[in-house]
């Protein structure tokens, strides 16, 4: 949706953002070589299977949610999916590697294509659901295999999200009994990594024979296998990729919240996904992690293994550092 040009200056002026990625990507002043960067080198590198992490350093109120936001829409244009997690709500996006899944899946967004025939779930429920229009009727069969043969996810999350897409699918048949929607919630809930509906397996597997087996849950052992995975999703889905955005939109950073134990283990599973990304455990997937420069001072203090990472030397003078 395309705002009146004086209600955009209106939220603007009252917020210093842009109200959503479309405008923003339309009023930016000054962004048009890393845009085109992004688009001409960025994208098709990740379509091709590659992946790329960049930090955003800049001070409050410098830009970092406007670029962001520039950046979704320009994926969008080219047909990729994006995540954008805002970090204001006072959960840091990496305190545990099962919240770093939960932000991301329930974030997930369907490129501008898409958007006409939106359900209204949001997050990775949509996504599948517009996979499956994409793949047409005619292909679900098709497309059911392909995704349950996807080497780049772990077994048990791959089988969950073809049960689900599965149980969407046959939503759509005449008769599809009352049960099923009770069925695509718990399923859609086992994506989410959400606690609040609770799955006993067994009784799924009884009531539900032709579910795809093994499907797993979320937990401390394979947390690390569903963030990859959730990452390599939208190719598995037939898009070219994924590009997630995390934003710091607060005057102090997130983690200056948590207690000292709590920033360790953000920044210990901060570096261990800029390691992986490093080796080629993620692919498909753009990354961008916008924050204020004291997240540098915290690295440092806390964790000099990260912050020899996300430092770099600064020649010139380019304000974000990114």
């Amino acid at each position: 949706m395309i705002l009146d040009p004086r209600e955009c200056l209106a939220r603007l002026t009252s917020t210093g953002t842009p109200p959503d990625a479309e405008t923003a990507l339309r009023i930016s002043v000054g962004l048009d070589e890393r845009i085109s960067r992004f688009r001409n080198e960025t994208l098709p590198f990740i379509a091709a299977g590659g992946a790329e992490l960049q930090f955003v350093f800049a001070p409050y109120g410098r830009g970092k949610t406007h670029l962001l936001k520039a950046l979704q829409e320009t994926a969008h244009q080219s047909n990729f999916v994006s995540a954008y997690v805002d970090c204001a709500t006072g959960r840091s996006p990496f305190a545990s590697l099962r919240t770093t899944y939960s932000q991301i899946a329930t974030s997930l967004n369907p490129p501008l294509a898409s958007k006409e025939s939106s359900s209204g779930v949001g997050g990775i429920r949509e996504l599948v659901r517009v996979a499956l229009a994409n793949a047409g009727s005619q292909n679900v069969g098709e497309f059911l295999e392909k995704l349950t043969s996807d080497a780049r996810l772990s077994t048990g999350y791959r089988n969950l999200v073809a049960s689900y897409a599965r149980t969407v699918w046959s939503e759509s048949a005449p008769d599809p009994g009352w049960k099923r929607s009770e069925l695509r919630d718990q399923l859609g809930a086992m994506m989410n990594a959400s606690t609040s509906v609770q799955s006993n397996m067994s009784r799924l597997y009884k009531e539900w024979p032709t579910l795809h087996r093994p499907i797993a849950k979320i937990g401390k052992r394979n947390a690390a296998a569903w963030v990859r995975s959730v990452a390599a999703l939208p190719v598995a889905l037939g898009f070219p990729g994924l590009v997630i955005l995390f934003d710091e939109t607060e005057k102090t950073h997130s983690m200056k919240k948590l207690t000292f134990l709590a920033r360790q283990e953000h920044l210990a599973n901060l570096r261990n996904l800029v390691d992986h990304l490093a080796t080629g455990a993620f692919r498909g997937c753009a990354i961008f992690y916008a924050v204020v420069e004291e997240f540098l001072d915290i690295a440092r203090a806390q964790l000099e293994a990260l912050s020899q990472r996300v430092e770099r030397i600064r020649l010139g003078g380019d304000p974000t550092g990114s």
